[in-house]
């Protein structure tokens, strides 16, 4: 047996691209990105900008 060869470059189907993309998008939208990312920030910015004491 020879191996299959072919000229054309494998390229993935596009609308699984996008189906995969829109799938990401969407977890990490209702995953709560925004918190995550500023969670480490807030009590900085409670200190600094609101001037509340954390104490």
């Amino acid at each position: 047996m020879t191996p299959a060869t072919s000229t054309q470059p494998w390229r993935p189907n596009p609308s699984a691209t996008y189906t995969v993309l829109l799938v990401c998008f969407l977890a990490i939208l209702f995953e709560g990105y925004d918190v995550g990312v500023m969670g480490p920030y807030f009590p900085h910015l409670r200190k600094t900008v609101a001037g509340i004491s954390l104490r």
